[in-house]
């Protein structure tokens, strides 16, 4: 099948995900394949809140470890997407700014929008800039894309016969977006 660059970046209905979409609508509910259109499409209606560090938190509390954070996005404090309210917690910041200070032994969170979950990065190693200073190098853990019970909210929902909501937890290192991607 030959395709051109404008299909791969701005869409086409694929033929095999339509067959699946209407033989398993519970897996696949979208038939079309692009790297850019829902991110373009949703990405004009995003409203994020962010702590600036002025004044207080939505808890009233006053805290520089707050700087950064999100407080809501799309005017919410959670999603509503995924199965459980921790997979549906925003955690962090937009991974633009975190707050001073930062210790090796934390685990520094972020939320990401474009994948609709907040993951965490660890401490990894201290690094020298180019004007040798010395900065914390924090990574994104193997375990945070895991099949464990920390990421069951992040599995997939399907409705069997007799009504029983079984979840389809992918291998470890994959995760799937079609909750995210609507």
């Amino acid at each position: 099948m030959q395709r051109t660059v404008k299909e791969y970046l701005w869409g086409y209905e694929d033929p095999i995900l339509n067959i699946l979409k209407k033989q398993l609508p519970q897996l696949v509910s979208n038939d079309q394949v692009s790297v850019f259109a829902s991110v373009v499409n949703e990405a004009q209606y995003e409203t994020i809140l962010i702590n600036n560090g002025v004044g207080f938190d939505i808890n009233h509390t006053e805290r520089i470890d707050n700087v950064g954070k999100i407080e809501r996005f799309n005017f919410s404090t959670n999603l509503s997407i995924w199965s459980n309210k921790y997979a549906n917690m925003i955690n962090g910041t937009d991974s633009t700014i975190w707050h001073p200070d930062a210790r090796k032994d934390e685990l520094i969170y972020t939320f990401m929008n474009d994948i609709c979950r907040s993951v965490y990065l660890k401490f990894n190693q201290t690094r020298q800039n180019s004007f040798d200073i010395s900065t914390y190098q924090y990574t994104l853990p193997n375990d945070v894309f895991a099949n464990s019970s920390d990421n069951e909210g992040f599995c997939l929902n399907s409705s069997t016969s007799d009504k029983i909501q079984q979840l389809k937890c992918l291998p470890s290192g994959l995760f799937s977006l079609s909750s995210c991607i609507h």
